[in-house]
């Protein structure tokens, strides 16, 4: 019997992406037992303000990054639609293409406590399974929404993702991740440092491409 494919699909801004992303792919993709792992950059995200680096930048970087961590893909699909990317409308289009997989969108513990404001959220659990990233030590709502959701889409094991088509949520404690983008654009803005935060590649194009650089009315520059 052939099992039917598991896919991982982590979406964001990626503005720009870093270690710790790219860290907790590969321990996600470790823990879930996953066939491949998608990097989706969105083109406009919907929860959050724009991006600082335009799309292509955010792609170029992308690229730069998987030179270190050639497992992962990069799917291009929502900076190729216009408008605002809905993870919903990806989901959709990724169903299509591929019947048989199991689709599995990864997200961090604070995009899951703000899932239900997503679009049409009730649908992306008829599409996937979440992949919920936790830190170290933490503890599941003991109550209200989230708890009620947990309640009906919990798995106990990454064993039974292959089981079923969508619905499933599993929680997936994770290293702790002290990086992130907003500290990496003050750092460069300011003139610091960023090594070891981005793969070398990435840190060489931001200094030859200052994306993230102050003009002198401290304007963000894109």
């Amino acid at each position: 019997m052939v099992l039917p494919r598991l896919i991982g699909l982590f979406g964001g801004t990626f503005d720009p992406v870093h270690y710790g992303h790219l860290r907790l792919a590969r321990e996600v993709y470790a823990q879930a037992g996953l066939d491949e792992l998608r990097f989706i950059p969105c083109h406009m995200p919907t929860h959050r303000a724009p991006a600082t680096a335009s799309s292509d930048q955010r792609l170029i970087m992308l690229n730069l990054a998987l030179q270190e961590f050639p497992e992962f893909v990069i799917d291009e699909r929502e900076i190729n639609r216009a408008g605002h990317s809905y993870t919903f409308d990806t989901l959709s289009e990724l169903r299509h293409e591929l019947p048989d997989a199991r689709l599995c969108w990864l997200m961090g513990m604070d995009a899951f406590l703000d899932f239900t404001r997503w679009h049409k959220w009730r649908h992306i659990l008829e599409l996937a399974h979440l992949l919920v990233a936790v830190r170290p030590g933490y503890t599941a709502p003991a109550d209200g929404d989230m708890r009620t959701l947990l309640d009906r889409h919990a798995l106990d094991s990454v064993d039974t993702l292959r089981c079923r088509v969508a619905g499933g949520i599993v929680l997936l404690e994770t290293p702790a991740n002290d990086i992130a983008s907003t500290h990496i654009r003050a750092k460069l803005a300011k003139g610091q440092s960023i090594h070891n935060l981005v793969p070398p590649a990435i840190e060489q194009w931001l200094y030859e491409h200052p994306v993230y650089h102050y003009h002198q009315n401290n304007t963000l520059c894109n």
